[in-house]
């Protein structure tokens, strides 16, 4: 749920089983991009607030009693509710889902027109769905909005060479600086470009 914040207190000497499900449950919440803080006391035994009369385990227990205050505090929540809906569609396309995620992304590019990262994060979730003409068309809209050459850049590229359009994508790999680009020789996105003179010269020797 990317509505509702969680502590998972780890302790670091429990039982090697509990704790390898505690680790799946946390990749897994924060694969989802889930509100989920993870505070790991490595020495811990388990009932940690029982057992280990440390400085540690003390602040562990007063980071716990900090994060329920501060979760449950005014600001906090109105932050959590102005920002579910984008956390969500983040979500999504780090799991896959990447038309679900599209779907939400375009309804918050209609409601926040001057924010030129949701329509960044937009473009990237149709490219992850395979819109690519659409990405590729969504990415050229962003010229001239401040956006790293990089961030817009590597996206946009990806997005026309697979839609078919060579020449878009090869200028926008020329925004992109040249230190950035050695490891897009072997980018499977560019595959349709390699035999190009033009592509090529973008990884001088």
């Amino acid at each position: 749920r990317t509505d509702l914040p969680v502590l998972i207190v780890r302790a670091g000497l429990d039982r090697p089983e509990l704790n390898a499900s505690i680790d799946r449950l946390a990749v897994l919440g924060i694969s989802q991009n889930a509100p989920l803080t993870v505070l790991n006391h490595s020495f811990g035994y388990h009932a940690f607030e029982i057992r280990n009369d440390d400085a540690a385990t003390r602040d562990v227990i007063d980071q716990t009693i900090d994060f329920v205050k501060r979760v449950l505090s005014p600001a906090y929540q109105t932050a959590l509710r102005a920002g579910v809906l984008e956390a969500t569609a983040a979500g999504f396309v780090l799991t896959g889902k990447a038309k679900e995620g599209a779907a939400i992304y375009a309804r918050l590019v209609a409601s926040r027109p001057d924010n030129p990262t949701l329509p960044l994060a937009y473009g990237e979730a149709l490219l992850a769905d395979s819109q690519f003409a659409a990405a590729c068309g969504e990415f050229d809209k962003l010229r001239g909005k401040g956006l790293g050459p990089r961030d817009l850049g590597l996206p946009a590229a990806r997005a026309c060479a697979q839609k078919g359009d060579a020449e878009a994508a090869i200028a926008w790999l020329q925004s992109i600086p040249a230190r950035f680009r050695p490891a897009l020789q072997s980018d499977p996105a560019f595959a349709s470009l390699r035999d190009r003179a033009d592509f090529r010269a973008l990884f001088p020797r």
